[in-house]
């Protein structure tokens, strides 16, 4: 018995989509749609949000008639594709600022390299000779044998 109503169910479904193909309305006035879909494959890529964050996620995704992943994509895509905002005073401070720590270390080494000889004149184009390598560490000690 079950297998007569297994068997009339896949007729019937058979039947619908026969109807539906012939253009027959679905639901009110929607009717099947050819979409194109992309393609490149798609890769997915998963990130952990705060419970507060998703459900204000699915809020809006719904107050716009979306699905919360397509909201997420959208913002995504839109800000991998803007262009870079300009650079105001206080932000190039703010990298300066933290850039100075490194810079710092980095005249040094140099001022300390001027004051042992190694670099006290700049090399020009035509004396411009690659600079000796220095062992450093354990095969500074093994080289001197310390």
């Amino acid at each position: 018995m079950a297998k007569a109503k297994t068997e009339r169910g896949d007729q019937a479904l058979e039947e619908r989509r026969r109807e539906v193909d012939n253009g027959e309305t679905l639901h009110r006035d929607l009717r099947p749609v050819d979409v194109e879909r992309p393609r490149e494959p798609q890769a997915t890529f998963a990130l952990r949000l705060a419970p507060d964050d998703v459900a204000e996620i699915r809020r809006l995704a719904r107050d716009r008639g979306l699905g919360p992943t397509q909201l997420v994509r959208s913002w995504v895509v839109e800000r991998l594709h803007a262009p870079a905002p300009p650079l105001d005073d206080g932000t190039i401070k703010q990298i300066v600022d933290q850039l100075r720590p490194g810079l710092t270390d980095v005249v040094r080494e140099a001022a300390k390299t001027a004051r042992e000889g190694r670099g006290a004149r700049a090399p020009t184009v035509s004396s411009a000779q690659p600079a000796p390598i220095r062992a450093r560490g354990r095969a500074a000690k093994a080289k001197t044998g310390s």
